[in-house]
């Protein structure tokens, strides 16, 4: 049996970031061999009550917060996931997604971003930002193999080029 799969939630630890919802919803899946892994800066001291809920939920084994990251260690977090997670109740574009898909990860964010083009394309979920809904999703996306994963970020990672500068200075160019 290979080791876990790895879902990854890389952004900062904040209440308006939905990370209790992705909690939650992964304590009522409990995926078998996958993992939740957290990411990024602690805000107003939100990851004590994160961590706090891991554990009453009993899901020490199943997620680890790996604190801030940057360089090398980012790039490899979104090497390793098959999953990107960003539960958002708001964002103004929500630049990680973008990362994500350009490191051909699929991506389940919400309507609190401007990402719907994800289900257009064919590389991930928009979906609505509450705990029914990551549970819903979470449950379709979880029960797929790699290789489907891997074909839709694919896909994804065509996307983001469009986010690109050199894509963005062509568009500018022909307007």
């Amino acid at each position: 049996q290979p080791g876990p799969r790895t879902a990854l939630f890389l952004s900062r630890i904040h209440p308006k970031k939905g990370l209790l919802n992705l909690v939650e919803a992964w304590g009522r899946v409990r995926p078998a061999n996958w993992r939740l892994c957290l990411a990024g800066p602690d805000e107003g001291g939100h990851l004590a009550v994160v961590m706090r809920r891991i554990r009453e939920l009993g899901l020490e084994t199943a997620v680890e917060y790996v604190g801030e990251v940057e360089g090398d260690m980012k790039t490899a977090l979104f090497a390793n996931a098959e999953l990107f997670v960003l539960p958002t109740f708001s964002e103004n574009f929500g630049v990680v997604v973008a990362e994500a898909l350009a490191y051909g990860v699929p991506v389940i964010t919400t309507h609190g971003t401007p990402w719907q083009g994800l289900a257009t394309r064919g590389c991930g979920w928009w979906i609505e930002p509450t705990v029914e809904a990551l549970v819903e999703t979470l449950r379709e996306v979880l029960a797929l193999d790699a290789v489907t994963l891997q074909q839709m970020g694919m896909k994804g990672h065509a996307y983001a080029r469009e986010f690109d500068w050199t894509s963005i200075a062509q568009q500018t160019v022909e307007v």
